[in-house]
């Protein structure tokens, strides 16, 4: 859940620390890592589901301009000291860090009850910081809504050997490839104990991914002037239940956090202006003032992230005030596939996860319904 959330994680706060090398842009090392994960700090990721194509400039001495680009959701992880959160010592003992999330959702359908489960909680994702950066996945705790109902339930995404995130330190040229299984998993109480709990999962996607330093030079995001930063050229080579897919991706770091990070189109683009998706961009830590409101005044159905997709995928809505909500998936023949969301929601941000592990690939809509306010989207799933 939020697995791509977490990934600009790592990328902001390595982004954040930087030793200067202008002939071949900036270094980012371990030490300088180390100090951006203090305890306390609370670093926002804002997503743009409108931008739907960049300039991604070219490979060596280059230049980005992200100044137009707006919020239209955000998520803020908060780093807290790792021995102090429960599933260090039994789990990821060899963690260093920990990010708190105390808000994540995902959806899922479950087969022996023909509906769509939601997870609802907080949890952490734990790191090691050392030669290099490790992720080890995501767990947490909260409820599972079963037919409007809440019961007791966790879930953890783990990645398994860790996923190396970054390769230190990062400059102009470097290269290297990671090779992970991530296992999606849990249980819910859904009937009284003594009943055991009803697993879920697991499901594991394989991942094979490499990363290269392949450019440098100014990056302006918005209330930010520009800035020297790192270009990283991201493909992740994936499988589950034996289907392969493809997914590339960039990632823009600066000396002072900003960060801008979306997937391509068109998987051989390496200049110009290509056709994205899943758009995420953060302002600089240390002085970002802009202000973002809690609350939007609109009615959104955004961009679900990633898309295509394959088997899950992230769809986030905006609601002005708190009113009961349907979020419907269909095929293209206007069949209902799955039903995310049927009960009231808060106002403001929401994202709910959309396991479509048990369907073909092909295009489907979403449909988000509040009120008199409907909207619908398409997206792909890819197997």
């Amino acid at each position: 859940m939020k697995s791509t959330m977490r990934f600009l994680v790592c990328a902001v706060l390595l982004g954040a620390g930087v030793s200067a090398a202008p002939a071949q842009g900036i270094v980012i090392d371990s030490a300088t890592v180390a100090a951006m994960f203090a305890v306390n700090t609370t670093t926002t990721y804002r997503m743009d589901t409108l931008t739907t194509s960049a300039d991604i400039g070219s490979t060596g001495a280059s230049s980005w301009d992200f100044s137009g680009l707006t919020t239209h959701t955000r998520m803020s992880l908060r780093s807290v000291p790792v021995a102090t959160t429960p599933y260090y010592a039994s789990h990821f003992p060899a963690a260093t860090h920990a990010l708190s999330d105390t808000g994540f959702t995902y959806s899922f359908y479950y087969a022996d009850f023909a509906t769509t489960v939601t997870l609802r909680g907080a949890g952490y994702n734990y790191m090691t910081l050392g030669q290099d950066l490790l992720d080890y996945g995501f767990k947490g705790l909260g409820n599972a809504y079963l037919f409007g109902n809440p019961y007791p339930a966790e879930g953890q995404w783990v990645k398994s050997p860790p996923a190396i995130y970054y390769s230190l330190p990062l400059m102009m040229s470097k290269t290297w490839t990671t090779t992970y299984d991530e296992t999606l998993s849990g249980s819910a109480q859904i009937f009284p104990s003594p009943s055991p709990p009803i697993a879920v999962g697991p499901t594991v996607t394989s991942h094979t991914v490499t990363y290269t330093v392949d450019a440098y030079g100014p990056l302006t995001v918005p209330g930010s002037g520009a800035e020297g930063a790192l270009r990283i050229r991201t493909v992740d080579r994936y499988s589950s239940g034996g289907t392969e897919a493809v997914r590339v991706g960039y990632i823009f770091l600066t000396a002072s956090g900003a960060s801008v990070q979306f997937t391509v189109g068109d998987t051989s683009a390496v200049s110009g202006t290509v056709s994205i998706s899943s758009l995420q961009w953060t302002t600089p830590t240390a002085t970002s003032v802009q202000r973002i409101n809690d609350v939007p005044s609109t009615f959104a159905l955004h961009q679900n992230y990633p898309n295509p997709f394959n088997p899950s995928t992230t769809i986030r809505f905006t609601l002005p005030s708190s009113q009961h909500v349907t979020l419907t998936v269909y095929n293209l023949l206007g069949e209902e596939v799955a039903t995310l969301v049927d009960e009231t929601v808060n106002a403001g941000e929401s994202s709910v996860q959309f396991d479509a592990s048990r369907l073909s690939s092909g295009v489907y809509l979403y449909k988000l319904q509040a009120g008199t306010s409907t909207q619908t989207r398409r997206m792909m799933l890819v197997k």
